[in-house]
Formats: C-alpha cells, sequence, structure tokens
C-alpha cells in the first residue's frame, strides 16, 4: 500500500504521512497531558542506573529514529525554494520531535518502574496501562500503528530517492533511475526499496536491525563531518556550502558519533562493516568498468 502511494506522487504521499504524523502527536499529546499527573515522583530516584554506559548505549539504539531529519534533504529537487524550506524543515521537526520524545520518556519512566519498560516490546504500552485508562491504553496501541506506517512511509520516500540519485550518478544500475511517464515518480527505485523493506520487516529482528541501521548513520555522520573539514580546506571561498560555528559543530559531530558507535553490539560492527566492504567493492567495479 506504501509502495502504491508513494509510486502516485510525493504530493500525496506527503500529504498522507502530514495526517500520520498529526495523529501521531495528537495521541502522544494525550499520553503526555493524562499521564503526567498519574506518575510516580519514586520513579525518578536512578536517573541513571546503568551510569554512562547505560545513557550511551542507549542514545546509540535509538539514533536510528533521528534518521528521517537527514533524508528532508533527500527531496531537494521535488521541494520549492529548497534553499529556504529545507534547513527551516529540519530545524523545526528537530526541535519538535527532541520536545516531544523527552516529554513522552519522562512521562512513561514516571508511569512504570524501568526495569518493566526495558523488558517491553512496547514500552509506551506498558506505561499506558499503568494508568488504568481503558482510552489511553487503547490509543497509544492505535498510535504505536500510526507511527510504524508513518515510519515506513518516510523511510521508503528518502530511501527511493537516494537510490535514484545513485542510480543517476552511475553508482547503481542505470534502470533504477527510470521516471514514470505518468506519475513522474522513480518507480523502479520504489519499488525495489518498497520490496527490500517488506523483506526487512518480514524476517529480521528489531533490536539486531535497530543497531544496525544505527551503525550506518553514524557511519554516514562521521564521513559527512570529516567531509566538512575537507570541503573547507579545498574551498575556503565557496558560497554555495555553509558550516555555521565551525569548526566546532563538525568536530563536536564527527566525536559524539564515533563515542556511540563504540557503545553499539559487536555483531553491528560485523555486519554493518560486510555490507559498506561489499557495497565499496561493487561500486569500484563499476566505477572501473
Amino acid at each position: 500500500m506504501l509502495t502504491g502511494l508513494n509510486l502516485v506522487g510525493i504530493k500525496q504521499s506527503a500529504t498522507v504521512n502530514n495526517m500520520l504524523v498529526l495523529v501521531k502527536i495528537a495521541i502522544l499529546g494525550l499520553f503526555i497531558g493524562y499521564g503526567i499527573f498519574q506518575i510516580h515522583p519514586q520513579y525518578y530516584n536512578e536517573p541513571s542506573p546503568n551510569g554512562v554506559s547505560g545513557i550511551l548505549q542507549g542514545a546509540g539504539f535509538i539514533f536510528f529514529a533521528y534518521l528521517g531529519f537527514g533524508r528532508i534533504a533527500f527531496l531537494g529537487e521535488e521541494v520549492k525554494n529548497p534553499e529556504k524550506n529545507l534547513p527551516l524543515a529540519v530545524l523545526l521537526s528537530l526541535t519538535i520531535s527532541i520536545v516531544v520524545y523527552v516529554l513522552t520518556a519522562f512521562t512513561a519512566i514516571g508511569l512504570q518502574d524501568y526495569k518493566i519498560l526495558a523488558q517491553s516490546g512496547s514500552p509506551v504500552t506498558e506505561a499506558a496501562e499503568a494508568t488504568g485508562n481503558l482510552t489511553i491504553i487503547t490509543a497509544i496501541s492505535f498510535g504505536a500503528l500510526i507511527a510504524t506506517i508513518s515510519v515506513l512511509l518516510t523511510n521508503l520516500i528518502g530511501l527511493s530517492r537516494v537510490s535514484f540519485a545513485m542510480a543517476r550518478n552511475k553508482q547503481l544500475p542505470q534502470p533504477v533511475a527510470k521516471i514514470s511517464s505518468r506519475f513522474r515518480t522513480p518507480y523502479i527505485s520504489i519499488l525495489v526499496m518498497g520490496a527490500i523493506m517488506i523483506t526487512i520487516v518480514a524476517f529480521s529482528d528489531l533490536r539486531q536491525t535497530a543497531a544496525i541501521t544505527s551503525f550506518s548513520i553514524f557511519t554516514t555522520h562521521v564521513i559527512v563531518n570529516f567531509c566538512a573539514f575537507r570541503l573547507r580546506k579545498k574551498r575556503p571561498n565557496s558560497t554555495t556550502f555553509k558550516s555555521p560555528f565551525y569548526p566546532l559543530l563538525p568536530l563536536a559531530g564527527l566525536v559524539s558519533c564515533m563515542i556511540l558507535m563504540f557503545s553499539l553490539p559487536v555483531e553491528s560492527w560485523i555486519i554493518a562493516i560486510v555490507v559498506i566492504g561489499i557495497s565499496s567493492i561493487l561500486y569500484l567495479i563499476r566505477l572501473n568498468f
């Protein structure tokens, strides 16, 4: 269904995704607004039960949740006035999400013991059940489904555009860059990415997938921040590329991403490195032949 929606067009996909996000925020707002008055202060007595390593590992695992912010930039060719609207969209969505994330986590931890939440496959639902309010529990369960659909939709939008751009730059087979004559969408890349996502959802372990995804994102961010230094050195007078507070921001990004990478399980390093290695070999072969 989501693949078909993407095939029709970015405008339709964005409209549906906006509706899903509004519903998701409204449900979380209901959870926070009701749950904040039901919290148990004693659950905050251990602010860091697993120490700094636990905080870093938790941050490393959930980093994939921030994947969508970078993918906003992938839609530059399909957005009006991208020089102004893309940075504004990234900053606004990041700020709103941070506020919602923090308030949701604060409320959930206050409603239920963190040990119970840690063992749950749906911790927010577990926290909602602690309120005893059937409406809140039902809303959160429905919201989890909406959130999953929204994440899959945005990932499909972003990944299909990335693969399309790579194919156009001859980094992937040329057929992937084909455009639908009717809908003007990269239909081959959408179908391929849709099939890959279905396979991952059907057969992968959620925890392992999250760790591998986060590791891959960290790797990308390390490279991007390193490239900021290289670009400033090679093109010091460039007017198209700007890096505010240079070199503080790229340095902070480089160091923080590398620290969080080391907090992830060893298997995520192994699998991600193998995938990156195979991709690099295939790219070099295609580049030379």
